[in-house]
């Protein structure tokens, strides 16, 4: 679980994500994509729906840090859901990157520096939970990808 004043952070920022759900949703899948054109074919169902769900998704594993219970809960859901499409360490770090590049994009200078910390946090925090077990997941600060596209 994250630092009490990360998880502060995190959730006093999530009013301001939250009604810009949707446009977070729709940066990270064109971040997701054009980072790794191959897994397009995995979404061939309705974008608009998996978008929604994303973004709802997001949003609610955001607002558990602070409980344990239901946090792991929302983990598991995850790690279940994305097991069956076998992603590999290299693609999680790449869906980590395309999520931080889609908040700092549609979030810009609306998140203080200690809300992207934050977020970038629990971007790291979430895609280990997704990590399959013994999976060699190299994330070990989001805040160098911070920096990648903020300069970018």
């Amino acid at each position: 679980m994250m630092e009490d004043p990360a998880v502060k952070d995190l959730q006093g920022s999530i009013a301001k994500i939250f009604v810009r759900k949707a446009q977070l949703a729709e940066r990270f899948y064109f971040h997701l994509f054009e980072q790794m054109p191959e897994v397009k074919p995995m979404f061939t169902s309705d974008m608009m729906r998996q978008r929604e769900m994303f973004a709802a998704m997001l949003v609610s594993s955001m607002q558990t840090l602070s409980d344990p219970d239901r946090l792991e809960e929302k983990m598991q859901f995850l790690r279940i859901s994305h097991a069956r499409l076998g992603l590999t360490a290299d693609q999680l770090a790449k869906g980590a990157n395309a999520l931080m590049a889609a908040l700092i994009e549609v979030m810009g200078e609306a998140l203080s520096e200690a809300e992207r910390v934050a977020w970038a946090r629990a971007i790291v925090h979430l895609m280990r939970a997704m990590a399959p077990p013994g999976s060699d997941l190299e994330l070990s600060d989001q805040t160098d990808m911070q920096i990648y596209f903020i300069s970018r």
